[in-house]
């Protein structure tokens, strides 16, 4: 599940969904869809990666919600 990971990775950094939305190329909207649980498009994590800073594990481990630990453990700085 994506809706809890990425909220946690934009809050992280100190982001609103209109914030992060407007840094990535997307709509509020989709960023609001994606906290809700909608699935990311798989074209969407190279940028989602880049802007993260993500090298390893890539956003699509982070996304799985077994994986929230990661998050903790790595809290990012955009």
């Amino acid at each position: 599940m994506s809706d809890l990971n990425i909220r946690q990775l934009r809050k992280n950094i100190g982001l609103t969904q209109k914030q992060l939305a407007e840094k990535i190329g997307v709509s509020s909207n989709t960023i609001i869809n994606w906290e809700k649980g909608e699935v990311i498009p798989k074209s969407k994590y190279p940028i989602l990666n880049e802007f993260f800073k993500i090298e390893k594990p890539n956003i699509s481990y982070i996304i799985k919600e077994e994986n929230i630990h990661y998050l903790e453990d790595h809290k990012t700085k955009a």
